[in-house]
């Protein structure tokens, strides 16, 4: 016997055609997989140092800030409204909206004028933020690690050109070696950076 429907050949004993019931037979909706259960937005985690070195990412003054980069590094500081830095002239790498960029006379004309003198920069380039959460980076232009100076108040003598910014109260001017000795053999020649006030700078070197 032959379904007269689709052609096929039925055995004796079979009453309905197996191939036009099944076809028949309703499928049933595919059953969509659960929903994903929603991801939580990653946090900051630390990023891991040298050996002997803490996390380097913090807080100071209310500013938080995190160090980026192994050999060359650079550091990226968030800004609150009405929030500022002072920053070496040229060691801006990137900021984003929000941030306005001013220059100062630190310490007046003849402050700014002796580090003129002297081959350091006679402004003090100024970044405030005018917006939350707004970042802005520095960078050495030399491969160095990035350290941190909290002065409660005090002062700290650094070679030259390793100041990188620092928080609004402090203060960066120029200072002399004392002696002719040490200005001519001591490797640091004979003008220094000084770094005095209440606050937190960073500095940078290599070595």
């Amino acid at each position: 016997m032959i379904c007269p429907k689709c052609g096929y050949q039925l055995d004796p004993f079979e009453t309905q055609c197996p191939r036009c019931a099944r076809e028949a037979r309703p499928v049933p909706p595919p059953v969509p997989p659960p929903p994903l259960p929603p991801r939580a937005a990653p946090e900051l985690a630390p990023i891991a140092g040298a050996a002997g070195e803490g996390p380097r990412i913090g807080e100071v003054c209310g500013i938080s800030y995190e160090v980026v980069g192994d050999v060359m590094q650079a550091i990226i500081v968030q800004l609150d409204v009405g929030e500022e830095v002072r920053a070496e002239a040229g060691a801006m790498l990137f900021m984003t909206a929000g941030i306005t960029m001013d220059t100062q006379m630190q310490g007046g004309f003849l402050k700014s004028l002796g580090r003129m003198i002297a081959g350091e920069s006679f402004f003090i380039p100024t970044f405030r933020s005018m917006v939350p959460r707004a970042r802005v980076a520095f960078a050495a232009p030399n491969p160095g690690k990035v350290r941190q100076l909290t002065l409660s108040p005090g002062a700290w003598l650094c070679q030259r050109d390793s100041f990188l910014f620092c928080t609004k109260d402090v203060e960066v001017n120029i200072a002399f070696t004392k002696k002719l000795g040490v200005g001519f053999f001591g490797g640091e020649g004979f003008v220094l950076q000084r770094i005095s006030g209440f606050g937190t700078a960073f500095i940078t070197g290599g070595g």
